[in-house]
């Protein structure tokens, strides 16, 4: 646990950057999330672990019908 709660409070500094004027995009914009270098990064993990959790529900699923 509290592993966990030193990589969340490490985490924290960046939640900082979430706010308008960082970016050359309006704040409010999907383009300024996907772009951002602030928001890049946690988008881009979000999308592997999306990408993961697929490909073990397809094998998965593969699996079953084999069986």
């Amino acid at each position: 646990m509290k592993k966990l709660t030193t990589i969340i409070l490490g985490f924290v500094p960046f939640s900082l950057f979430a706010h308008g004027g960082h970016g050359f995009f309006d704040p409010h914009s999907l383009i300024h999330y996907l772009l951002s270098t602030e928001h890049a990064l946690p988008v881009l993990i979000l999308c592997a672990i999306g990408v993961m959790f697929l490909i073990e529900h397809y094998r998965n699923e593969k699996a079953r019908t084999k069986s």
